[in-house]
């Protein structure tokens, strides 16, 4: 698999790791359109480390906790005495399981990589008709 990603990436594809990793960019920040392999990981463990190097990008889906989140002394006093789960160290546990299913993070990344475009065809479209309509 990462011969095949490397060798895409070589080629001019754009190869997308879909990662909760504090090195991913937001996805908000991915430009949709250029041709793009998007590689997901397994809902436990995420993308293998030899995957994710092989990709070209690393993107996560914003309001996602970064896995490895680890917030300062004082926020853990203050997140750790609102939070009803216990010490600091259960709640930064608790942000970093935090996830998507796999399918779904599928979705939220295909309709942002996909799905805004044909959204602005079929709007499009529908103007076309309407005008034709008149």
């Amino acid at each position: 698999m990462m011969q095949f990603l490397t060798s895409s990436a070589e080629n001019g594809w754009r190869v997308l790791g879909g990662s909760v990793s504090s090195k991913a960019i937001p996805l908000n920040e991915v430009v949709p359109g250029a041709p793009t392999i998007l590689v997901l990981g397994s809902e436990g463990t995420g993308l293998r480390p030899l995957v994710e190097r092989s990709c070209t990008q690393l993107v996560r889906i914003p309001s996602n906790v970064p896995v490895d989140l680890v917030p300062g002394e004082e926020e853990c006093i203050e997140t750790a005495d609102n939070f009803s789960g216990g010490s600091a160290a259960d709640f930064r546990s608790f942000l970093a399981v935090e996830s998507l299913n796999v399918s779904v993070a599928a979705g939220v990344l295909l309709h942002h990589l996909t799905g805004n475009e044909y959204y602005k065809n079929d709007s499009s479209m529908v103007d076309q008709q309407n005008n034709a309509l008149e």
